[in-house]
């Protein structure tokens, strides 16, 4: 399975073990190799519907673990502007760690990991 990635340059909001923020804006073109890109309203869609586990994860490391959808400690909502996403962080070092970036406005977004499963071409080229 291809899994690619992207950042976004959200802001993140914490409260305690709780991190907020847009995971993926709707709408706003990127460019990835050479061609354009961005993500459509909808895209998430299934894959939240899907009931399959969803993890947040710390530098896209599988040994690094945020959250996850399994046990509701993270929540995902498709919403006009992006992919909100509110996390309630365990009492772990990574966690602490990100916590504390955050709270100091060291972290610039967030960056997704998924697999495409369809392309639509604009403008032919």
């Amino acid at each position: 399975m291809n899994i690619e990635q992207r950042f976004a340059a959200t802001g993140l909001v914490t409260s305690g073990r709780k991190l907020t923020g847009i995971a993926a804006p709707f709408n706003v073109e990127t460019r990835v190799n050479g061609r354009r890109e961005r993500i459509a309203p909808g895209a998430f869609a299934d894959s939240i519907a899907s009931g399959h586990d969803i993890l947040l994860l710390a530098d896209h490391s599988p040994a690094r673990v945020l959250a996850r959808t399994r046990n509701g400690s993270l929540k995902l909502e498709e919403r006009a502007d992006g992919l909100h996403f509110e996390a309630t962080l365990p009492d772990t070092p990574t966690a602490a760690e990100v916590r504390g970036l955050a709270e100091a406005g060291s972290l610039g977004g967030m960056s997704i990991g998924f697999s495409p499963v369809a392309e639509t071409v604009e403008g032919g080229v």
